[in-house]
């Protein structure tokens, strides 16, 4: 009766601890670093039972923010620039992988990862920057050049300001990369669309290409995002027709390029190819003659 009595007690104690075990684990799973490759973001979960954290990583930018889960689906919170940015994610069976999306600015886009960190493929060196048009009578003058002081020519302008001669003009990429975003949002105080595509270089350069035809109608915005070419995710090459712009009549419609290294919008100029440097000088000097594409800041 003895020996029968603690083999049971064995037999509970063994049956409670593989219990535990299996509850530990539980409580971590799905902790650890995912890599959205179409964005180049990585995502760092930590998860301890129904507590959530995580540190999303996009090149220079950084955002920390708390989450739940549920089974196999968790939603993770924060904000950028004020907006709440959310994803809505789901994981494999075997926590590898998820699928989902984030909704940011009442847009919600794909956003799907894998376990481990991001490949680092891409060139190393500087870059050098091709002209954004298929043809110069393609487009009739640049509206702003980049400054970053307000008693400047440009004042404080992150970039160029191209305008179109025409409806539906081709916009090229003016370097090879991965497209990381393509995204519309609301521009304020008019509350008009703006629609951008992201093609980062290396780790150092992207372009940011803005097709801002400037009205608050989601019919126009519709019209745009089919005249985009290129998803995230998406290899290119310098010369890719990455989509027109929609001029909308009445509106200051433009094509807004920026060059961005290491996170902060500088002048292209001393990066263009010599035949582009011609040609996007002879677009301000269209309306401009006298001022040059950049001024320094003060």
């Amino acid at each position: 009766m003895k020996r029968q009595l603690t083999r049971t007690v064995m037999a509970v104690v063994l049956v409670l601890t593989l219990m535990g075990c299996g509850k530990d684990s539980d409580l971590t799973t799905y902790s650890g670093t995912y890599c959205i490759p179409a964005h180049d973001h990585v995502l760092l979960i930590n998860r301890l039972g129904a507590a959530v954290s995580f540190t999303l990583t996009a090149d220079n930018l950084t955002l920390t923010g708390t989450g739940s889960v549920q089974d196999s689906a968790m939603t993770l919170t924060t904000q950028v620039d004020g907006e709440p940015f959310v994803l809505d994610l789901v994981f494999a069976a075997d926590a590898g992988s998820f699928t989902g999306e984030y909704t940011l600015a009442d847009m919600t886009r794909p956003y799907n990862g894998v376990k481990g960190a991001c490949l680092d493929d891409y060139p190393p060196g500087e870059i050098e920057l091709s002209a954004p048009y298929v043809d110069l009578a393609d487009m009739a003058f640049i509206h702003k050049g980049f400054g970053c002081s307000v008693s400047g020519p440009w004042e404080d302008h992150s970039g160029l300001d191209i305008v179109p001669s025409g409806n539906l003009m081709p916009i090229r990429a003016m370097a090879s990369g991965k497209v990381v975003e393509v995204n519309a949002s609301r521009h304020s105080p008019d509350n008009n669309w703006i629609t951008s595509v992201t093609v980062k270089y290396n780790s150092v350069y992207r372009v940011l290409y803005a097709f801002e035809n400037l009205t608050p109608h989601d019919a126009d915005l519709d019209i745009q995002f089919a005249n985009l070419y290129v998803t995230p995710g998406q290899r290119i090459d310098a010369g890719y027709i990455l989509g027109r712009l929609h001029t909308v009549e009445g509106t200051y419609y433009h094509v807004h390029i920026s060059l961005i290294r290491n996170g902060e919008r500088i002048c292209p100029e001393p990066y263009l190819e010599d035949d582009a440097k011609t040609g996007l000088n002879a677009l301000i000097h269209a309306n401009y003659p006298d001022l040059s594409m950049c001024y320094p800041c003060e």
